[in-house]
């Protein structure tokens, strides 16, 4: 019994142990690298992609299977539907029995809580219809606010990197003329 539990311990600190985020960062780098010696590196956002984003056909929230799910059925709960029998002959007159009962409890004395139950569900559905346009409207601002940073980023490196290279040019052609007056 003894000899389980140590099995089952050392399972257990065997499946907990922390992966070594520096061997997989090189492993990684190293990918990269031979992708890009062989040229076959394929980036994995696309400009395409990147449209369909901005277009907002691609966004992972609003057009969801679950909200979708959620939107078509919110309203659609009917347990006297759901009222079947198995048995041939006395099943029909059970199920009409039970069918009676449920629609004078649904309809008379649960109709007052089943008519808020529903305003809430209709409620929460739209709520979250709201939030998940809110969601992907914020994202697809923030992603778009990301690529003009970086490329004003980028612009002002080359911007600086052009003054740097004119300064750099300015003072190799003085030396060049210094060079040449101290030769003389």
């Amino acid at each position: 019994m003894e000899n389980q539990n140590t099995e089952n311990q050392d399972t257990v600190t065997q499946n907990t142990t922390k992966p070594d985020i520096k061997q997989l960062m090189s492993e990684i780098r190293s990918q990269i690298a031979n992708e890009l010696k062989d040229n076959s590196f394929k980036p994995r956002l696309s400009r395409q992609s990147v449209g369909q984003f901005s277009q907002g056909s691609v966004a992972a929230i609003l057009y969801s299977d679950e909200l979708n799910y959620l939107n078509a059925n919110w309203g659609n709960w009917s347990p006297v539907e759901e009222i079947k029998s198995h048995r041939k002959f006395i099943g029909p007159i059970i199920v009409g029995f039970k069918k009676f009962v449920a629609k004078f409890l649904f309809n008379n004395l649960l109709k007052s809580y089943f008519s808020r139950e529903h305003d809430f569900q209709m409620n929460m559905v739209r709520f979250l219809n709201k939030n998940a346009r809110y969601i992907d409207a914020r994202d697809s601002e923030i992603f778009w606010q990301i690529i003009q940073k970086i490329d004003n980023d980028i612009k002002s490196v080359n911007q600086r990197t052009d003054v740097l290279f004119d300064e750099l040019y300015a003072v190799v052609e003085t030396l060049k003329v210094q060079l040449g007056n101290s030769a003389q």
